[in-house]
């Protein structure tokens, strides 16, 4: 059993569920709030979102790496996607926010689309993670007496 890696995992989906997922949506929802307003708010929480998610995806990646680890690929994807996420598609929508932010208006795009798929398959692979990292050399899910200390 991982402890660490399972409550890392775990964690970092979580992150990913209330701050990309959740929050990121939500203040779209407010009919009161300018969108440039909105936009800029969600400047704040993605580059505050990604900040954490960077050291949760870095202590994850260490501590598995330390170990010789069998589910090394289920904890390495949701990195690569973040990587994705971070380096080629969030400059995009950046340049885009920014733009509209400004008073252009843009055509429609798929980004935000392309984003929300990837963080979906991010957030699949830290639950998959997680449980494969929690149930680890227990294969009934049960608890000795020395992990309940």
């Amino acid at each position: 059993m991982n402890p660490w890696g399972c409550r890392i995992a775990c964690l970092w989906a979580g992150l990913c569920i209330g701050g990309n997922l959740i929050a990121a949506s939500a203040k779209f929802q407010v009919a009161s709030l300018p969108l440039s307003t909105a936009l800029e708010i969600g400047q704040v929480t993605f580059r505050s979102v990604g900040l954490l998610e960077a050291l949760l995806c870095v202590a994850l990646i260490v501590l598995l790496f330390l170990r010789s680890h069998r589910f090394r690929i289920f904890c390495t994807l949701p990195a690569l996607l973040f990587a994705v996420q971070w380096f080629a598609v969030m400059p995009v929508l950046h340049t885009r926010t920014v733009a509209i932010i400004s008073g252009s208006s843009l055509p429609p795009s798929n980004v935000h689309f392309i984003y929300m798929i990837l963080e979906f398959s991010k957030v699949l692979f830290l639950v998959v993670a997680g449980i494969l990292l929690g149930s680890e050399d227990n294969p009934r899910g049960t608890r000795s007496n020395s992990q309940l200390i």
